[in-house]
């Protein structure tokens, strides 16, 4: 639906250039061995904290957390730069029911590589057409308080994020540390985590193979590098054949780590009811 939407989006465009601009002129300036090993924990955290949060847990409900845990792992997610929950899982729904049709996906590679990876963010609903949408396919969200008051927040987040980066690694090693751990650690790290999940809906759909029957015109696929990159997501024919289930990777070689960060919640007890059954396999 998104890719028939006829209204440009100019704060997008401009937050795409701003972060894409920011992290790549200023990261051989202010380059430190800290600044890399803040980039590398912070784009785990992040980008696990969309695969997880966001996507298995909001969007598909894998599994179940109580209050304290669901606003601890939703402020965490809505801190990795890909919007906030509402919208994000709205989007997503939308792309599981209409996936890979033409006009209706979101971001079907139909319409090109890059229009499914990044330009089709570029575009947007009128705000009442949108409104419709999120409660049409978000309802339980849309009455969540704490979610709608993300939604409602979401820039005053990451400004304060940005600033907790610099003085974090001011106060740790002056103001170059500062200016390395707000490069690494936000800008360069926000557009990271933007390109290795967006590569779930632009590679996903157009490599790999297609083991299981799924609905419609869907043509999601298995990809084990995009499954190593995306810590997991590259097994995107599985999901798209059980939306519902905690894993993604199905079978013993299927590396799938955000899997295992969810395994790692439940032996914890930090979350309950976790689907993960692995489903029968495809008829042959």
């Amino acid at each position: 639906m998104l890719n028939s939407y006829k209204k440009t989006s100019l704060v997008t465009i401009f937050i795409f250039t701003l972060i894409h601009g920011i992290a790549l002129l200023a990261a051989y300036r202010y380059f430190s061995l800290e600044g890399m090993v803040l980039l590398v924990v912070t784009h785990a955290l992040f980008c696990m904290s969309i695969t997880v949060v966001y996507h298995r847990y909001l969007t598909h409900a894998s599994f179940k957390a109580g209050p304290i845990m669901r606003f601890i792992m939703v402020t965490v997610a809505n801190l990795a730069g890909e919007g906030a929950p509402l919208g994000w899982v709205t989007v997503h729904r939308d792309h599981h029911l209409h996936s890979d049709e033409p006009g209706k996906d979101p971001h079907t590679p139909d319409d090109g590589f890059w229009w499914s990876h990044m330009f089709w963010m570029t575009r947007r609903l009128p705000k009442d057409e949108w409104t419709l949408l999120c409660r049409h396919h978000s309802p339980k969200l849309c009455k969540d308080r704490y979610i709608t008051f993300l939604s409602k927040t979401y820039i005053v987040w990451h400004i304060a994020a940005a600033f907790l980066f610099y003085w974090a690694g001011r106060f740790y090693a002056g103001h170059e540390m500062g200016m390395s751990f707000l490069i690494y650690g936000f800008f360069f790290r926000t557009m990271l985590v933007w390109h290795t999940t967006w590569l779930i809906n632009s590679g996903t759909h157009i490599f790999g193979s297609r083991t299981y029957n799924t609905k419609g015109k869907d043509h999601s696929g298995n990809s084990l590098i995009i499954a190593l990159i995306t810590y997991g997501e590259g097994w995107h024919r599985n999901h798209h054949y059980d939306p519902t289930n905690a894993r993604a990777g199905f079978l013993w070689y299927q590396i799938d780590m955000s899997y295992w960060v969810i395994l790692c919640m439940k032996k914890m007890h930090l979350i309950y009811d976790v689907n993960d059954k692995i489903p029968a396999p495809p008829e042959s």
